[in-house]
């Protein structure tokens, strides 16, 4: 079975359940042109105009009229390809996503446009904490920003409310000594931002320093 309307695809190849609620399982294969539009479609209504163009997911999957679960998927957003589980929850208030994901490459400068202060100072990205709760567990062979090789990096996200802990080890990206937490709340009017740690990679230092007007006095 196929389906698209406005940029985006699903294909799906399994049986559905139609007694009671609508229920899934097989193989489905989402494809977004306009990655906002399939994120609206499951929940997750975002604004903002920098990176997310393009998302492609495919693998195993559980479907309910409230919930999806992907297992062995392989994701690729804006030309970045992972893969690991992904499971979305839209049935309750807020909808809520974990997944656990392992990047061969991850360009920075592909997602965020507008440079690494859209991280937090996009309108994008504010709606995106805002609307949603979230638990991430992250991994990255090569993490590339700005046509730069940074190194691996791995790191666990949380987002309960619209606040916002990321926290990231020791990695190639922070240096031998370096270790990164970040706190957003975007839920305050206006948001606020915390940044903790020791980060040795000047490149690294620098974008946290966009990000962070305050950042100078904790990264070194």
């Amino acid at each position: 079975l196929t389906l698209k309307t406005g940029g985006l695809t699903a294909t799906l190849d399994g049986k559905v359940d139609v007694f009671g609620s609508l229920r899934f399982e097989g193989n489905a294969d989402f494809a977004a042109t306009r990655a906002r539009a399939l994120l609206t479609w499951l929940g997750l209504p975002l604004k903002g105009r920098n990176g997310l163009e393009t998302i492609a997911i495919k693998g195993s999957a559980r479907w309910s009229d409230s919930a999806l679960a992907m297992d062995r998927a392989k994701i690729e957003i804006d030309g970045n390809e992972a893969t690991g589980a992904v499971s979305i929850d839209h049935g309750a208030k807020r909808p809520s996503i974990d997944a656990t994901l392992s990047f061969q490459t991850l360009d920075l400068s592909k997602l965020f446009d507008a440079g690494p202060a859209a991280l937090i100072n996009e309108d994008l990205n504010l709606e995106l904490w805002r609307a949603m709760d979230a638990d991430l567990r992250l991994s990255v062979k090569k993490l590339r920003f700005d046509g730069r090789e940074l190194g691996a990096v791995a790191a666990t996200i949380t987002a309960k409310s619209g606040k916002l802990f990321a926290d990231v080890p020791r990695s190639d990206v922070l240096g031998r000594a370096g270790r990164l937490q970040i706190g957003f709340d975007a839920s305050a009017n206006p948001p606020i931002g915390k940044v903790r740690g020791l980060v040795e990679h000047p490149v690294v230092s620098g974008v946290l320093g966009n990000i962070f007007p305050n950042a100078a006095d904790i990264v070194s």
